[in-house]
């Protein structure tokens, strides 16, 4: 029933008033979040080490390579790499850790800035969520794992490009 009621939120939006009227996954607001925090994690644990990952070995990335260059005729890319605004409820105003101007990005709502890189077959390699929404895009990946992950496996298998 839990993963019922979170997956009905998931897909109907950030509402949860009205789902205490579904005839299946009726329950209190409490209770509804509780199930959406439960479900969330635990398909961050479970799942987001075995489907997202990016391999950047030598085998992976000339794999990469090859995909990018047959599918769409760009040589040497191993990723599409962007940057969106997931909307989110503005904080507290008087919150000293997540203040609410630090959120509120440049399109006029309150929002986390994903950064996300796929593959040429639109498989996401790699999630960066830690950002809020007024964050450039560019600080993004400049303090990113991704980055500092490139930069080794430059230095270890001595590419060039």
């Amino acid at each position: 029933m839990q993963v019922m009621a979170a997956l009905r939120f998931f897909a109907g939006g950030p509402y949860q008033s009205y789902r205490g009227e579904e005839e299946y996954t009726a329950m209190d607001q409490l209770s509804m979040s509780r199930c959406i925090s439960e479900v969330a994690k635990a398909n961050y644990e479970n799942m987001m080490d075995h489907w997202i990952k990016l391999d950047l070995s030598p085998e992976s990335v000339a794999g990469l390579h090859e995909g990018f260059y047959h599918k769409y005729g760009f040589p040497g890319a191993i990723g599409a790499l962007d940057c969106a605004h997931v909307a989110i409820v503005a904080p507290p105003v008087d919150n000293p850790i997540y203040m609410k101007r630090q959120y509120y990005n440049h399109k006029g709502y309150h929002s986390i800035n994903v950064q996300l890189v796929c593959d040429s077959n639109m498989r996401i390699l790699n999630v960066n969520a830690r950002f809020p929404g007024a964050t450039n895009d560019a600080y993004i990946y400049a303090n990113s794992k991704l980055r500092w992950g490139l930069l080794q496996m430059k230095e270890r298998y001595n590419f060039n490009d």
